[in-house]
């Protein structure tokens, strides 16, 4: 009996010595593939949806010289360029949503024209562009003023939507941008709506966003990532030579 119940404990244990080798030997290969680049790094796989910060970005880029901006002023066209020629690299890393946010001008409003630029890009790119615009007439509201040092919360209303999206889709956005005001957003934004364009839609959605609803109140500041994580110019699917 003694005999049996030893060689029944001696069956198990070479089993398990038999499973654990089988796990180290497969760790090791897949060691090994990674060493010798057949596997690729977490950085450099492939990933889902991402927001980009759009009026961010294109600053960045004028930043490396590969933009250059008239006088320090950021134009319709700079901003259309930096979709154009950057669309191809982001979509190489992000075979989900690439969701452009931008923001109208504060000394004017967006007109018809410049709406359908912005439709027009989203259907030559096949990208989402999200348009934040403030009303023609602010509505009143208690949270519509500013004081010293909140003039930028103020006018984050771009920033806030970032937030919204990456909540919403669970994902990162692309950015230099630190948004160390985000959490003051809320307090010092006015109301605000957003036109969505896409390719796959004739006419762009339409979303009323009050920042000072309940919905929004837990509402944080989004996970980042940074412009130099992605190789805008060192591919030749993107043509940036045509920014210089």
């Amino acid at each position: 009996m003694k005999k049996e119940i030893r060689a029944l404990i001696g069956g198990i244990l070479l089993i398990l010595l038999l499973l654990l080798a089988i796990v180290i030997s497969c760790s090791a290969h897949e060691r090994v593939t990674y060493l010798l680049g057949g596997r690729e790094k977490q950085s450099q796989q492939i990933q889902g949806d991402i927001v980009i910060d759009g009026l961010n970005f294109t600053h960045w880029l004028a930043s490396e010289n590969r933009c250059p901006i008239v006088s320090g002023k950021l134009r319709l066209c700079d901003i259309i360029s930096a979709i154009d020629e950057t669309s191809d690299v982001i979509k190489q890393k992000h075979k989900g949503r690439i969701m452009f946010v931008l923001k109208d001008r504060e000394t004017a409003l967006n007109n018809p024209a410049t709406r359908a630029i912005y439709a027009e890009t989203a259907r030559r790119n096949k990208v989402y562009i999200y348009v934040v615009e403030r009303y023609k007439i602010p509505l009143k509201t208690e949270y519509n003023h500013s004081t010293r040092g909140t003039e930028h919360a103020r006018l984050g209303r771009d920033d806030f939507y970032m937030g919204i999206l990456a909540k919403k889709f669970k994902c990162k956005v692309l950015t230099a941008d630190r948004f160390r005001d985000f959490d003051q957003l809320r307090k010092h934004l006015n109301p605000f709506h957003v036109y969505e364009y896409t390719w796959w839609r004739s006419y762009p959605e339409r979303d009323y966003i009050n920042p000072h609803a309940s919905e929004f109140q837990r509402l944080r500041k989004p996970r980042r990532v940074h412009y130099k994580n992605y190789d805008f110019w060192g591919t030749d699917e993107c043509n940036i030579e045509s920014f210089v």
